[in-house]
């Protein structure tokens, strides 16, 4: 059954028309205009003619030569052969391309130079979202560096190459200076990784802090980096804001690397009297390395003797807490006793309880050394020669610190 219905006219489709001679016409109307001479097929009495024997002007044929009287003339071709569009410069955007007409196989490779692209605020960088389409980059602070998780990119603080936490109990330590019965400083620079509620290197410079704990009560009172005030503040810099000073002692954390209170990290300790006063103290150095801390404000004659009666022999002395702050020992902050030595006497020996010879020191009067302790603040002493004439004069004047202090 043939198709009921106006059909769809298309450029390629077949057009016909007729016409018939007079003998004297030579023009006659083609019922279309063709394209050009080439598209139209031209018949006179079903004989095709040669294009020499006619032209076109729009929409009619000319012959050279009118068609006789009752010729039947046929015309035969295309409506359009259809239109090449060549864009101008400049005259194409993103809306009248639209999403579907081009596709990536109509891009030639390396066609689409960074001119083309749209506007970036300077500094941004191009990376792939969460969806997997590309997403501008917000600008970076001053000196942070880009850091992937494993999924995705962000700026970040640049830690020198080596993460925070690749920094365990990492110290670089003040001098730590008394300046009055309430104050302290903490003099030069110094950083400390912080392993709180964040894993970082913090640190300051020339820092003069006012203790904190006011009890009245006689005690050693621990210098901690306040990690709540270290997360308020937001930042990496120690400020006088960002420490605290408790009674509260703290613990090694082997994990952590360090002493700490729960996320405090503990880094000095002094004696406090029962005004609140802070005893005076003084940092012994030797080598950049702290040696000891001695506490000016009080001493303990652990032994003064004299005659050849004291022997050779071990002699067990345990500090109480009174001298020695807590913990101490090997795993303690306070790793030895730091004495003095008086009286006349030969070479002396110094131990922990393990009972074998730790250092040897020929002794003069009024030197100064350090002895290692054990957890309980005990610690031991001999003489390698005992004579009527010697005396043994020994005071314990303050404390050895932890390399993680």
């Amino acid at each position: 059954m043939p198709y009921m219905g106006i059909q769809e006219l298309k450029d390629a489709n077949v057009k016909s028309g007729s016409a018939t001679g007079d003998g004297s016409t030579t023009t006659f109307a083609i019922g279309w205009t063709p394209p050009s001479a080439g598209s139209l097929f031209v018949t006179i009495n079903g004989v095709l003619q040669s294009a020499s024997a006619y032209s076109i002007s729009v929409s009619n044929c000319v012959f050279t030569a009118a068609p006789a009287s009752a010729d039947a003339i046929e015309f035969k071709g295309i409506q359009s052969s259809g239109t090449v569009v060549t864009l101008g410069d400049g005259v194409v955007n993103a809306a009248q391309l639209g999403s579907s007409s081009v596709v990536t196989a109509s891009i030639v490779d390396n066609t689409v130079t960074l001119a083309k692209m749209a506007g970036l605020a300077r500094g941004k960088i191009i990376v792939g979202d969460a969806s997997g389409d590309p997403s501008a980059l917000t600008v970076g602070t001053a000196n942070q560096v880009l850091k992937s998780d494993g999924t995705d990119v962000a700026w970040g603080a640049d830690a020198g190459g080596i993460a925070a936490s690749e920094m365990k109990g990492f110290t670089k330590r003040p001098v730590f200076e008394w300046l009055s019965t309430t104050t302290m400083g903490l003099q030069g620079d110094f950083l400390y990784q912080h392993n709180g509620t964040t894993t970082q290197i913090v640190g300051g410079s020339n820092i003069t802090f006012t203790r904190s704990d006011t009890s009245g009560t006689e005690q050693w009172n621990y210098l901690y980096l306040d990690d709540s005030a270290i997360v308020t503040a937001g930042n990496s810099t120690i400020t006088a804001s960002e420490l605290i000073s408790s009674p509260t002692a703290p613990t090694l954390n082997v994990t952590k690397g360090g002493f700490y209170n729960g996320n405090d990290r503990c880094i000095y300790t002094w004696k406090q009297n029962a005004s609140d006063e802070i005893l005076r103290f003084s940092k012994i150095q030797q080598m950049g390395a702290a040696v000891g801390t001695v506490v000016n404000d009080f001493s303990w004659t652990f032994e003064n003797s004299s005659g050849a009666a004291y022997g050779t022999g071990w002699h067990s002395y345990t500090a109480t807490t009174d001298y020695l702050p807590r913990p101490c020992g090997v795993a303690g902050l306070a790793m030895g006793a730091f004495i003095n030595l008086g009286g006349s006497h030969a070479s002396m020996y110094v131990t922990d309880d393990i009972g074998t010879e730790y250092d040897m020191f020929n002794v003069a009067a009024g030197a100064n050394t350090n002895t290692p302790v054990t957890s309980a603040g005990l610690f031991k002493v001999r003489l390698d020669y005992a004579h009527s004439s010697y005396t043994q004069l020994f005071k314990l004047i303050g404390w050895v610190p932890s390399p993680l202090l």
